[in-house]
């Protein structure tokens, strides 16, 4: 089954396809850049990280004390986190949600590593996203494939933006790494709700603001994160997450500047669909042109081929199968629409 939360389109993608239950360790610090014991357990962390970083993904909050002043403090976004997991000082370390830790080795970090990779896994995560360059804006996309039923039911899906690196110091800190910069929109993360039948599939979308006031702000250390979480306390397991650089988002417009003119006017409809799709262009003079439909692994699923049509509106209506005429399943897919010197591209979800 397919279904979508949060109706919206996207032109400017990117995908992270990750191993089918393929497990990605969540692992969450929280801490204070005046605080001498956090200081103090930091090289066990980035020991840890320095060889484990690939393998799971890292947030770290930043609490107001006992510095009020900590450049990474985002109040909202900590008290949900922090009053979630009860955390009551700082340092404090969590692994998936379930390993409450306290980092005096990197071995320790590494036995609660290996104890969050026996568990079973049964579900996959995958982004894209549009990010709009001159407004600092967009909205991510996360498409969460269950196998089965994860847990006990009722889940949270957490997306938050941090730095990887920021190479200036406060307090005890001379630099600080996956500092968490913001909670997207629900601190609190967003329902989802798996239907009965597996495997099952839905998709959350979710806008996003970056900060270029942020304290350091660098674009191309910024990276999202995110990780569906049990609903149902007092179980707290992290069931997947996800994690995937912000600058390996490539951008196109959906809309021409006002002063660029452009040679096609082009639209998909509906979209989300099922069924059938209706792409819907206008162009301004006679041309030549090909349609190509990708899935997100960039594979091309559907080519039109090359067509020959005079100016004015055109349809053409794609039904949701391959060039054998063999369905498709339900997912995310890009289409791609090729004249002489211009490409177009656009997001289709087709839900069943």
């Amino acid at each position: 089954m397919y279904r979508k939360l949060s109706v919206s389109f996207l032109i400017v993608i990117f995908c992270l396809p990750l191993n089918a239950a393929e497990r990605k360790p969540m692992f969450e610090n929280f801490t204070n850049c005046a605080c001498g014991p956090c200081w103090n357990v930091e090289p066990n962390i980035n020991s840890f990280l320095s060889t484990y970083r690939d393998s799971v993904t890292v947030v770290r909050y930043h609490y107001d004390y006992p510095d009020p002043n900590d450049p990474f403090y985002v109040q909202d976004d900590y008290l949900a986190r922090s009053s979630y997991y009860g955390v009551s000082g700082v340092p404090d370390c969590y692994m998936d949600g379930f390993i409450n830790i306290y980092p005096s080795s990197s071995g320790v970090l590494i036995n609660a590593y290996n104890q969050a990779m026996a568990e079973s896994c049964y579900v996959e995560l995958q982004m894209i996203a549009r990010y709009n360059q001159v407004t600092s804006s967009g909205t991510l996309h996360v498409t969460i494939i269950a196998e089965q039923e994860p847990g006990p039911g009722n889940y949270l899906l957490h997306h938050a933006v941090c730095s990887e690196l920021v190479p200036y110091g406060q307090g005890y800190f001379s630099q600080f790494h996956q500092a968490m910069r913001d909670l997207f929109q629900y601190s609190g993360g967003w329902p989802v709700h798996f239907d009965s039948i597996f495997p099952d599939t839905v998709v959350v979308s979710t806008p996003f603001q970056l900060d270029t006031t942020w304290w350091h702000y660098d674009y191309d250390q910024l990276y999202f994160a995110v990780w569906l979480q049990s609903g149902v306390l007092p179980d707290k397991n992290i069931y997947q997450s996800a994690n995937y650089p912000i600058s390996q988002v490539v951008g196109i417009e959906e809309q021409p500047h006002p002063e660029i003119s452009s040679p096609l006017k082009f639209n998909t409809y509906p979209n989300p669909f099922t069924g059938q799709t209706d792409i819907c262009f206008t162009l301004p003079s006679d041309q030549q042109f090909s349609i190509l439909i990708y899935d997100m692994s960039g594979r091309v699923v559907r080519n039109f081929g090359e067509m020959f049509l005079s100016q004015g509106e055109h349809h053409i209506y794609w039904d949701g199968k391959d060039d054998r005429g063999d369905e498709l399943c339900a997912g995310v897919y890009r289409i791609s629409i090729n004249l002489s010197a211009q490409k177009y591209s656009q997001i289709l979800v087709k839900i069943r």
